[in-house]
């Protein structure tokens, strides 16, 4: 490391830029903004979410929409903001194109930091996916359905501690997901735990390394696609890299995919319609 490096060469405020999106996008006001709009504009097309609760906290619950069409499966959510931001409801713009093909849709609330941990988050995340089941043949069966598991950049990292880890999971998945979906994800902690984003998530190193999905990938049957934007910061392109390696160590079928999104914040929607067809 060069003089005053912290991590892979960076000084601390080198490293603190490639966690902070505002260096990229200033303003993501505006953008916030627009997808609670559109999430109330989904909601008004397709009827409100059915709310069900998967703990016994008020911030946990799943918001399940229905499909209309014969079902073929579930696509459970999980959304971002930094560990900090939002909730389910600012996801609900999501749902429309999975409903149209067949898929239930059900987003994940939880609680924010720094109200609870990151180590509180990611369990549950992992609580939401085991409870699935359950919750969903009370809503409505869906016999031989595909689980879909998908998160956006905080909310990537918590999809993949869900779904590709053994971390927080007391026993096995009930229903292993056949598609993982993380778009513009954190999947290494312990640059993030040396930047300033450790002013709020405050981790040590073993806190970091025990919740870096990255170090804990367990082989599954699913494929797996891991999305990021070339136009986006370059520690997240590098933890897109490391987490789509990590996976082919374990023999994953995985595809890794770069595209051409203006920014962070719309990889996902770029993305999906290729991933419907």
């Amino acid at each position: 490391m060069g003089e005053g490096a912290v991590f892979a060469g960076m000084t601390r405020e080198e490293l603190n830029s490639q966690y902070d999106q505002r260096t990229l996008v200033p303003d993501t006001g505006p953008l916030f903004d627009m997808w609670r709009q559109e999430s109330e504009a989904t909601a008004s097309r397709v009827g409100a979410p059915r709310r069900l609760a998967y703990g016994d906290r008020e911030d946990q619950f799943i918001d399940f929409f229905a499909t209309r069409q014969p079902a073929s499966g579930v696509h459970i959510h999980y959304h971002g903001g930094a560990w900090r931001a939002l909730e389910s409801r600012d996801v609900w713009w999501l749902a429309e194109p999975w409903l149209a093909a067949g898929f239930h849709f059900a987003a994940v609330n939880f609680g924010l930091v720094p109200q609870v941990t990151i180590a509180e988050q990611a369990r549950d995340a992992a609580l939401a996916l085991q409870r699935l089941p359950g919750l969903v043949a009370v809503a409505t069966p869906v016999p031989g359905a595909e689980l879909v598991v998908s998160g956006h950049s905080s909310g990537a990292h918590l999809a993949a501690m869900a779904a590709l880890t053994s971390v927080d999971h007391d026993r096995p998945l009930s229903w292993e997901p056949g598609h993982v979906i993380l778009a513009s994800g954190l999947y290494d902690l312990e640059p993030v735990q040396l930047s300033s984003r450790n002013a709020y998530l405050q981790l040590d190193r073993d806190a970091a390394l025990r919740l870096s999905p990255v170090q804990h990938v367990r082989h599954v049957d699913a494929r797996v696609s891991i999305l990021w934007s070339r136009n986006e910061l370059e520690e997240f392109r590098r933890q897109s890299w490391s987490m789509a390696a990590a996976l082919r160590e374990r023999h994953v079928e995985l595809v890794a995919v770069q595209s051409d999104a203006s920014t962070h914040f719309d990889t996902w929607a770029r993305i999906v319609p290729d991933l419907l067809r």
